[in-house]
């Protein structure tokens, strides 16, 4: 059997060379996965479609608001405001 560097015989120096290989491994697979995937042009188009839908929503229920908003002007114009009963 080939001789060890002495750093190698030792357990805890063993055991922390081990786990910065497969760390290095761990990470190393998790890019080439990330990058062989691509784009994703279907999950992003999902995702766009999504947050497109909520705008829209948004949009719908700032203008009910603002609508909502004229016409309790519009009535509250002609009473006078129960904070200055004198004017």
């Amino acid at each position: 059997m080939p001789q060890l560097p002495a750093a190698l015989t030792n357990p805890g120096m063993l055991l922390a060379l081990c786990l910065v290989v497969g760390l290095v491994i761990v990470v190393n697979a998790t890019l080439l996965s990330v990058f062989r995937r691509g784009t994703g042009d279907g999950e992003t188009a999902r995702w766009i479609q999504a947050l497109g839908g909520a705008r829209e929503r948004q949009r719908q229920q700032t203008a009910q608001m603002e609508e909502l908003h004229r016409a309790v002007k519009l009535l509250s114009a002609d009473k006078p405001s129960p904070d200055k009963p004198n004017e």
